[in-house]
């Protein structure tokens, strides 16, 4: 799919995901530093950690879709890609890290300080996710499976028109923006229990969801061989939050703890079948339709999530007011 041209200014090119990203920097910004002012947090280091985040979530972003793809920058392409920034090459886990790394620059070595700068940020992180999946869609990206000819879901926003083919695809970018606008509004009422709560919060339920979403592309993404990037490091980064609410209940409760860890770890290993089975691998789930193994893969899904907001249920059940 081709990205869609909104104007020429002279010899430059601006593209409608573009303008989307621009739009979605110059509101969530704003309300970064506005929740971070709510907080109370010091009003100079939140106001530079917004330029920061904007920069390193650039810089990171194209750093790791780089690195993603090394061989192919090395052998095909030229060492110098990793220095061309504006190349449109990008990979959104690489732009969260830019953003980790911008607020602990910016808390200048406050203790707890960066944490709580990225929990205060976190709804308006989900909502320039948002942005950036809809920009994704704009620039001719994040569609899944053509459709059949004539269905009713051949429309926006169920479908995406492919001008080359002119067929139907799934617009699987507009769910990922949809959730994701659900993750900021879930967000928006909850309080971080401790520095990096909301922050490890809204990782965790964003890559349990990008694990079945990242199956379903059928367009252009990462690999490593024949496995998908994002979902390898959605799935450690499920494993990571799980660890570190692990370490905040750790006084109590084992036999859920070791519950919660042992469902994780059969649902982990039932996607990676459940991946396997969609392209005919695996022997005993041939009987499963590839949309079967995705109605799996989505409850698997949905396990994890439930798996991380349990975990994260227990922090309050260990911890104890002396008043």
């Amino acid at each position: 799919m081709d990205p869609i041209l909104l104007l020429t200014i002279g010899k430059t090119a601006i593209y409608a995901h573009q303008a989307m990203i621009c739009a979605g920097i110059l509101l969530c910004a704003p309300l970064a530093v506005l929740a971070a002012r709510k907080d109370g947090l010091p009003g100079k280091n939140t106001v530079l950690f917004a330029p920061l985040a904007v920069l390193m979530g650039f810089l990171f972003a194209h750093l790791f879709y780089c690195l993603a793809c090394l061989s192919y920058v090395l052998y095909d392409m030229s060492p110098a890609v990793f220095f061309r920034f504006w190349d449109g090459r990008y990979m959104l886990y690489g732009g969260m890290a830019g953003c980790a790394l911008a607020a602990w620059l910016a808390a200048k070595r406050v203790r707890g300080l960066a944490l709580r700068m990225m929990d205060a940020a976190a709804p308006a992180g989900a909502l320039m996710i948002a942005f950036v999946r809809i920009a994704e869609g704009l620039q001719g990206n994040g569609y899944g499976d053509y459709l059949e000819e004539g269905s009713p879901f051949a429309r926006f926003p169920f479908a995406v028109l492919d001008n080359f083919y002119e067929e139907w695809a799934w617009a699987l970018f507009f769910v990922a923006a949809g959730y994701a606008v659900f993750l900021y509004f879930f967000l928006t009422t909850r309080k971080s229990r401790f520095p990096g709560d909301r922050t490890l919060w809204l990782t965790g339920l964003y890559a349990a969801g990008q694990i079945v979403l990242e199956s379903l592309r059928r367009d252009d993404f990462l690999r490593w061989g024949f496995v998908r990037c994002s979902q390898v490091i959605s799935a450690a980064l499920v494993l990571f939050v799980l660890f570190c609410y692990t370490l905040r209940a750790r006084r109590r409760h084992a036999a859920q703890k070791a519950l919660y860890w042992i469902v994780c770890g059969a649902v982990l290993t039932l996607c990676l079948l459940l991946e396997f089975a969609v392209e005919g691998r695996v022997a005993f789930l041939l009987f499963l339709s590839p949309q079967g193994c995705y109605i799996a893969m989505t409850g698997a899904c949905l396990a994890l999530i439930g798996c991380v907001c349990r975990m994260r249920a227990l922090y309050r059940s260990t911890t104890f007011c002396i008043r």
